[in-house]
C-alpha cells in the first residue's frame, strides 16, 4: 500500500531471515541450533496496524513449536534502534539456523527495504542508522552463515518484485552473472495493498496465517514450503497476490522432520487422540490443561499431564523457548483470533461473488431461534464457502488458520458429537492437514447423516488423488449421491464427468442435464461450461448468442473465466458486435477478481494497439501477470516479445528463460498443444544463438525458478 503522500513508501508485513544448513538431514535438523527474532510494529505513524501484533505472536508460537529459541521485540522505537540491532545480534550469534521476522511498515531505499521503527515518519529517505534489510542479513550471517528474507505486502507490480528480488544488496551479485549469492534467500507476499486494505481471516493477516500453517507441517523441505506458500496465497486472494522466491536452491531443510506416531497409523483414532496429535507439539501449557479438562478419562491424561508440567517448568523437549521484550506479552492469537470482519472473505479461486453476499456481521444479530442459535464458533473459522449448507460466509482453503480451527472445531464436536455440519468441517480440517484416512471417515460420518458437501468432498478426494491413485470411477457414486441431494458442485462435477467420458461413458445429453440443474440453481461454474457448449455447438446446436447469455449470468454472480470470456466475445465480435471497449472494461474486472487468462488477452491489446492506445510496457506487465497466476501461454508471448525486440530490449536469454517456463507454467491453466510446440521450436533457435555461459546460466534461472516457485510436490 502507498502511503498517502509518500509514493515510495511501502508495507513490508513480513521480513524473516533465516539460518539454514544446506543438505541436511532430519535427524541432524532436530539437534541444530535455532534462534528466531521476531519484531512486531503494531502502530504506524498514528495508525494502528491491526493484524500485526496477532501476526507476530502467531508467527512466534509457530517458530518455538518448530524447536526455534524465539525472541518477540514489539514497538522498537527510533532511539532503540542500536539497541536493537545489538539484541539480534546477541540472540542469534553462534546458531546453527536463525530467522528474522518483522511485521510492520517498510520503505525501498537505494535498492534495499528500510524496516521503519514504530514512531518513524512514513518517508522513503531512510536514516543511514535504520534498520534495513541489507544490514540485517549481515548481522544474521555474521552470527550464523546464511539468510532467507520474506517480505510480505510489498506493493508493487510483479516485474518490480522480480527486479527488486535481483538488486536488494544481499542478492545483488546475481544480477549480471545469473548465479545467487550463497546462503541467501528472498522471497516476497507479492501483496498489492495492506492486509487491512485487502481483507484477511480475522486477527491475523494473509500471508501470516498461510505461512503459520506451512511451516507447521511436518517433512515438508523448506522449498517444498515456499511454493506451496506461493499456490497458496495466490489461490487464496484470486491472483491478487502471488509471493516469489528467488536465490539459493542450495539452500534447503526440512524445518519439522516427520517423527514416528503410533496414532498416525490408526483408522479412525478416537477425538482425543485426534487432538493430542494436534497439540502435543504446542508450546502452550493452556493447550494441555484444555484436553484434561475436555477429556478427563483419556488414557492419554498422564501423557498430557507430563507435557504441561514441562512446558511450565521449561524442560519440554523438542520446543524452544519465547521471550518478550519492549512491549506487550498479551496473547493477541487468542484474544479475537479469526473472528469474522465487516467484510468476510468467504470466496472460492475461481469465483468472485459480488460484496454484497460477502458481508458479514462480526457479531450476530440477537434473534430468538436466530442464526445465531444454530451456528458456532467453527463455522466462523473453518466453514466452508462452498458448502451449500454453510452457517458462515466461510474461510477458504487454506487460509483457514490451522491452529485455531483444530482446537475448536474438535471440542465442539466434543460438546456436540452429532452435529453433522461439525463432522464436514472437522474432516475439512484433517483434509487441510493432509490426514485424509481420518479426513474421509468424517467425511462419511457426514454425508451418511444427508450432508451433501461431504460426498462432494469424498469425490474430490479420489479426483485429485488426495492420499490415494486418481480415479474418476471410484469418486462417481459420491458425485451421484451429492447430486441427488442438490449439491451443486457434484452436479456440476458429474455433468462435466460425462461430458469429458471421466471415468464414465461419455454422453452429452447427460451432461446437460446435471449442468442445467446446477446452473438453475445459480451455480456460476455451471453456467460457464454450459455457455462454452452453445458457444462451439457440444451437444446442443451451436448458438453464440445463448452462450453470451450464460457467460453473463455467470459473470455477474462471480465466476471469473465467464468474466474473461465476455471480454473474449466482444473482442472476436462473436454473438455480441465487436467492441473493444467493452472487452477491456470485462477483462478489467476479471483481472481485478483474479482471473489468470484475462492479462493476457487484455495485454495482446496492448501490445497491438487494439481498441487502446499502443503500450508494449503495459502489455508486458499485463503478461507477466498472467504468467505468475499460472497461465503457461503467457510465457510463449513474453518470450516472443523478448526475442523480437518488440516494445522492449532484445534479450535473447529472456526469451529462452520464458519459452522453456511455458511447459512448466502450464501446470494449471494447460496451454494448447500447438502453443507448447511452438515455443519449444522457439527456444531450439534461440538457444543456438547463445553462447555456452549464456545457455547455462539461462538453465540455472529456470532451474532456480522451478524449485523455489514451481508446483508443490515436484
Amino acid at each position: 500500500m502507498l502511503l498517502a503522500g509518500h509514493k515510495r513508501s511501502v508495507l513490508v508485513g513480513v521480513v524473516l531471515l533465516g539460518v539454514l544448513g544446506v543438505e541436511s538431514a532430519a535427524a541432524a535438523a532436530l539437534e541444530t541450533s535455532r534462534r528466531a527474532v521476531v519484531i512486531a510494529i503494531t502502530s504506524f505513524a498514528g495508525e494502528r496496524l491491526p493484524t500485526a501484533e496477532a501476526d507476530g505472536r502467531l508467527i512466534a508460537n509457530t517458530l518455538q513449536e518448530a524447536d526455534f529459541d524465539v525472541l518477540l521485540i514489539q514497538d522498537p522505537e527510533s532511539k532503540n534502534l542500536s539497541e536493537t540491532s545489538q539484541k539480534i545480534e546477541e540472540h542469534v550469534n553462534g546458531s546453527e539456523v536463525a530467522l528474522l521476522y518483522y511485521t510492520g511498515v517498510g520503505a525501498l531505499r537505494d535498492n534495499d527495504v528500510v524496516l521503519q521503527p514504530s514512531d518513524a515518519v512514513p518517508s522513503s529517505k531512510g536514516k543511514p542508522e535504520a534498520l534495513t534489510v541489507g544490514s540485517l542479513t549481515k548481522t544474521l550471517r555474521k552470527g550464523a552463515g546464511a539468510a532467507i528474507l520474506v517480505l510480505d505486502g510489498i506493493p508493487a507490480p510483479l516485474i518490480t518484485g522480480e527486479r527488486l528480488t535481483r538488486s536488494v544488496s544481499p542478492l545483488r551479485s546475481g544480477v549480471a552473472g545469473g548465479s545467487a549469492v550463497d546462503g541467501v534467500i528472498l522471497s516476497y507476499s507479492g501483496a498489492v495493498t495492506a492486509p487491512w486494505v485487502s481483507g484477511s481471516t480475522g486477527a491475523n493477516g494473509i500471508f501470516a496465517t498461510v505461512f503459520a500453517n506451512a511451516i507447521s507441517q511436518r517433512g515438508v523441505s523448506l522449498q517444498q514450503m515456499f511454493r506451496e506458500i506461493r499456490r497458496n496465497v495466490r489461490e487464496v486472494t484470486r491472483g491478487t497476490q502471488v509471493p516469489h522466491t528467488a536465490g539459493d536452491v542450495a539452500l534447503d531443510l526440512v524445518l519439522r522432520p516427520e517423527v514416528e506416531d503410533p496414532i498416525a497409523s490408526l483408522q479412525r483414532p478416537s477425538l482425543d487422540q485426534i487432538l493430542w496429535t494436534l497439540i502435543k507439539d504446542s508450546a502452550d501449557p493452556a493447550d494441555f490443561s484444555l484436553f484434561q479438562e475436555t477429556f478427563p478419562s483419556s488414557l492419554l491424561v498422564e501423557r498430557v499431564v507430563a507435557r504441561r508440567i514441562a512446558l511450565s517448568s521449561g524442560k519440554a523437549e523438542s520446543v524452544g523457548t519465547l521471550t518478550v521484550t519492549s512491549g506487550s506479552a498479551s496473547d493477541a492469537q487468542e484474544r479475537d483470533a479469526g473472528r469474522l470482519q465487516s467484510l468476510a472473505f468467504g470466496v472460492s479461486v475461481d469465483r468472485a461473488p459480488p460484496v454484497q453476499v460477502r458481508t458479514w456481521p462480526s457479531v450476530l444479530p440477537d434473534t430468538p431461534n436466530g442464526l445465531a442459535t444454530l451456528s458456532t464458533r467453527c463455522d466462523e473459522v473453518a466453514g466452508d464457502p462452498d458448502d451449500p449448507m454453510r452457517l458462515s460466509p466461510g474461510i477458504q482453503w487454506g487460509l483457514v488458520n490451522m491452529r485455531l480451527a483444530a482446537r475448536t472445531c474438535l471440542l465442539e464436536l466434543v460438546r456436540d458429537p452429532d452435529n453433522r455440519r461439525l463432522m464436514y468441517q472437522v474432516g475439512r480440517i484433517l483434509d487441510m492437514l493432509k490426514l485424509y484416512t481420518w479426513a474421509e471417515s468424517y467425511y462419511r460420518d457426514a454425508a451418511r447423516l444427508g450432508y451433501s458437501a461431504g460426498y462432494a468432498k469424498l469425490a474430490y478426494l479420489h479426483m485429485t488423488g488426495r492420499g490415494r491413485p486418481v480415479d474418476m470411477a471410484a469418486a462417481l457414486p459420491y458425485l451421484k449421491a451429492g447430486a441427488e441431494l442438490g449439491d451443486p458442485r457434484c452436479r456440476t462435477d458429474l455433468g462435466f464427468a460425462y461430458l469429458k467420458g471421466y471415468g464414465v461413458e461419455r454422453s452429452t445429453d447427460e451432461a446437460l442435464l446435471w449442468l442445467r440443474l446446477a446452473a438453475a440453481s445459480g451455480w456460476p461454474n455451471a453456467m460457464d461450461i454450459l455457455a462454452n457448449m452453445y458457444l462451439e455447438g457440444i451437444g446442443v446446436e451451436e448458438d453464440p448468442k445463448a452462450a453470451i447469455e450464460l457467460f453473463q449470468a455467470s459473470a455477474w454472480v462471480g465466476n471469473t473465466n465467464a468474466m474473461s470470456s465476455m471480454g473474449r466475445r466482444f473482442s472476436e465480435g462473436r454473438g455480441v458486435k465487436r467492441d473493444p471497449a467493452m472487452a477491456r472494461i470485462w477483462y478489467e474486472r476479471a483481472i481485478a477478481a483474479g482471473n489468470a487468462f484475462a492479462p493476457l488477452y487484455l495485454g495482446q491489446m496492448y501490445r497491438d494497439g487494439d481498441g487502446v492506445r499502443k503500450n508494449t510496457a503495459r502489455a508486458l506487465e499485463l503478461m507477466m501477470l498472467s504468467a505468475e497466476r499460472g497461465f503457461g501461454e503467457a510465457r510463449l508471448r513474453i518470450a516472443e516479445l523478448y526475442e523480437k525486440g518488440r516494445g522492449v530490449s532484445r534479450d535473447l536469454e529472456a526469451a529462452a528463460f520464458n519459452y522453456m517456463l511455458t511447459d512448466y507454467q502450464s501446470f494449471e491453466h494447460p496451454v494448447q498443444p500447438e502453443f507448447m510446440q511452438q515455443a519449444k521450436e522457439r527456444l531450439t533457435v534461440v538457444m543456438a544463438k547463445l553462447s555456452d555461459r549464456q545457455s547455462a546460466a539461462v538453465r540455472r534461472r529456470v532451474d532456480e525458478y522451478i524449485k523455489l516457485n514451481g508446483l508443490p510436490g515436484r
